[in-house]
């Protein structure tokens, strides 16, 4: 598995899913159907006396008399072809929001939890297109514990996302954190899901180096609930990142694999030697 991790809740996937076959009905609806070719009918050719007379009429209304106006052939009026109808983003988000509604899980109030080196700045690019939020508490059935969210975005339809952002260790400890085989991820995506949240993670290293990158995968996932383009026009791709286990997170907090990409990190600093004292040795007499 790769980052950026995208996963939607069942009822969000049943709907994607249905707004995609109601427009595949639209569609195959008001196609215009391609009409076959008429048979050619030969056209057979008038007899010597009737060209005869033809022009001795043309002669006669042309010295003796005023012309006459020639019979147009009465064509009837085209028939404009059916127009395909437009998907009306209003129409279909109404639906959504109705599907939704009392549906989503809300927070309890704003996460005291201690904020990431890298979410302030991440946050910063994210409000320049999306109503982001730091992220709220939401407390666990049956536990003193609480969930919190890094960033959040909540629309008046009903859709809410939860970004994370995942960092291979923690900055003091060195500990591992958001392991593959640890599952604690893992069950905390499923509590949100059971909420009805979408949840989106990134890699730290992605935040900090493409900002704009990750802004652009969450402006499509909108637009596949919308039905609509995306906004956000980026040229590169976001490059994926794959997620680590424990002892590879281990092997990045031995290296200080993260001081090599947060801002304010001089990459060519090397560590400080420890001086050992040696110990003098007595000289006999």
């Amino acid at each position: 598995m790769y980052y950026p991790v995208v996963l939607y809740p069942p009822l969000i996937r049943e709907f994607i899913a249905s707004e995609s076959k109601r427009e595949e009905v639209l569609k195959s609806r008001y196609s215009i159907k391609p009409q076959p070719p008429r048979p050619h009918q030969p056209s057979s050719e008038p007899s010597l006396l009737a060209r005869i007379l033809v022009w001795i009429k043309s002669v006669w209304s042309r010295f003796w008399g005023e012309p006459q106006p020639r019979q147009q052939r009465r064509q009837s009026p085209q028939q404009p072809p059916p127009q395909q109808p437009k998907v009306d983003g209003g129409e279909r988000m109404r639906r959504l929001k109705q599907l939704l509604v009392g549906k989503v899980m809300r927070p309890i109030g704003v996460s005291s939890a201690q904020r990431g080196v890298s979410e302030q700045k991440f946050y910063d690019t994210l409000r320049k297109f999306f109503p982001v939020t730091f992220g709220g508490e939401f407390p666990i059935p049956d536990s003193q514990y609480v969930y919190s969210a890094d960033l959040q975005i909540i629309y008046g339809c009903g859709i809410a996302i939860d970004i994370e952002v995942d960092e291979p260790y923690d900055g003091r400890s060195l500990q591992p954190h958001h392991c593959l085989d640890q599952g604690k991820d893992q069950r905390r995506n499923e509590f949100f899901l059971k909420g009805n949240w979408i949840v989106v993670r990134f890699a730290e290293i992605q935040v900090v180096k493409y900002p704009y990158e990750c802004a652009a995968v969450i402006e499509r996932v909108l637009s596949e609930i919308a039905g609509s383009k995306p906004r956000l026009s980026i040229h590169k791709p976001l490059p994926p990142v794959k997620l680590w286990t424990i002892s590879q997170a281990k092997k990045m907090a031995r290296s200080r694999f993260r001081q090599t990409y947060l801002p304010g990190w001089n990459h060519n600093r090397k560590k400080p030697r420890k001086q050992v004292k040696r110990k003098q040795r007595k000289s006999s007499i």
